[in-house]
């Protein structure tokens, strides 16, 4: 009976040191904290903690909200990583941003081999005289296609995956779809419009003597050297320089920053200028009347559509002389390269110098150099990105070499 009682004794000072000592941890009965709130502040058994957290998991499980929400967060995360995962096994050596050797090698091989796929399916020049040449000079053409129509694909990437805009000019955006609008333009009625190769023709045939000493001359019919893959590219280029216009309003870049307007003031008088000039030619070819003799000698030989299309093609190797000049200033201001892509830069110059090489060669094939000047849109293109793409390999391999340029493909590869 003692020993009983001192049992009963020892029992109650346990059950009342525990409830002291839990006194501080449990709530007060009074609490509007529910009972599974309640039980998670007392201290368990580890098999009474087990069942508890199953309980706990039961309740944030059931409720809708929550699970919703999770369920939501998780699936994007999930989705974004998946495309993420596509794009680096898709263009992976085009999304190192460092423009390592290796990545340019692999990411030119794939583009040139490509190129060749292209050239000798497509149609061939049939007014080049060579046979031989008539698919070197498509394949030529093909590939500085693919180069030029590529080089506007990893700043679209490179500005989906960091979902900013941040490191591209708005000026440089906008006027060049303004130039691309003309480049095209000129291209595409040189190649269809009959009327405008009419008009070219007469310009620049030329006649030939012939060699018997008679005085008689053949007439040495100038052949138009656009040929469709010129074509193709100008229309690519003004649909996805669109998309990059798209993607400044997409990602906050044409927002005002500090009160200050995306645009510059004199980029503004620009474009004002390009589109005022092109609408007042416009309104004097269409309204110039050739019977009136006190017309100009000027206006009589310049005031038609040819001679619009070459004034639209010097708008647009001025634009282009131009629209560097701002994505120049802006690396030069924040003395880096970051979030300007450098395979805009290899594949542009890429394209450029394939340009110039088949132009050129396509003038040597014809024996008529003028057939050069012809189509001075495509020369000046080419010569002047070619120079404004050496300044960029020189601000980005040597004035503003970028350590961290490659960081975005690190932490999208740590995350897959």
């Amino acid at each position: 009976r003692t020993h009983t009682s001192i049992t009963h004794t020892r029992g109650k000072e346990s059950a009342m040191n525990i409830s002291s000592e839990t006194s501080s941890i449990t709530p007060p009965l009074h609490s509007n904290n529910s009972d599974e709130e309640i039980a998670t502040f007392t201290p368990l058994l580890p098999k009474q903690r087990k069942e508890n957290n199953y309980s706990i998991l039961n309740t944030y499980n059931s409720n809708p909200t929550i699970s919703k929400t999770s369920t939501l967060n998780k699936e994007q995360e999930n989705y974004e990583v998946r495309n993420l995962q596509k794009y680096h096994k898709c263009f992976h050596p085009f999304m190192d941003t460092s423009g390592s050797a290796t990545s340019i090698l692999k990411g030119l091989s794939y583009l040139t081999l490509l190129g060749i796929v292209v050239g000798v399916l497509m149609p061939k020049n049939n007014d080049l005289p060579t046979p031989s040449y008539r698919y070197l000079s498509s394949i030529i053409g093909y590939t500085y296609f693919i180069f030029w129509c590529s080089s506007f694909y990893p700043q679209i990437l490179s500005n989906y995956e960091r979902k900013s805009t941040e490191g591209l000019s708005v000026d440089f955006s906008i006027i060049n779809f303004l130039g691309y609008i003309c480049y095209s333009s000129y291209t595409s009625l040189l190649y269809w419009n009959t009327d405008i190769q009419q008009l070219y023709q007469e310009r620049h045939s030329t006649l030939i003597e012939n060699g018997d000493g008679d005085g008689q001359a053949t007439q040495n019919v100038a052949k138009i050297t656009v040929q469709s893959n010129d074509v193709a590219f100008a229309l690519h280029a003004v649909l996805f320089s669109a998309i990059w216009i798209y993607q400044l309003f997409l990602y906050g870049g044409l927002k005002w920053h500090g009160g200050k307007f995306p645009l510059s003031r004199i980029f503004v008088v620009f474009v004002c200028l390009i589109v005022a000039s092109i609408s007042l030619y416009v309104y004097l070819i269409l309204n110039f009347d050739t019977n009136k003799p006190s017309r100009s000698k000027w206006a009589m030989e310049h005031l038609n559509w040819l001679d619009f299309l070459y004034f639209l093609s010097f708008i647009k190797v001025a634009i282009t002389l131009s629209k560097y000049i701002p994505q120049v200033v802006l690396n030069a201001r924040r003395k880096t390269c970051a979030g300007w892509n450098v395979w805009n830069i290899i594949l542009d110059f890429a394209g450029a110098v394939l340009s110039f090489v088949q132009l050129l060669g396509d003038a040597i094939d014809l024996d008529d150099f003028s057939s050069v000047t012809g189509n001075s849109a495509k020369l000046g293109l080419s010569i002047i990105s070619i120079g404004f793409d050496i300044t960029f390999f020189l601000q980005h391999y040597v004035w503003y070499p970028d350590d961290h340029s490659n960081a975005l493909q690190k932490e999208v590869e740590l995350i897959i």
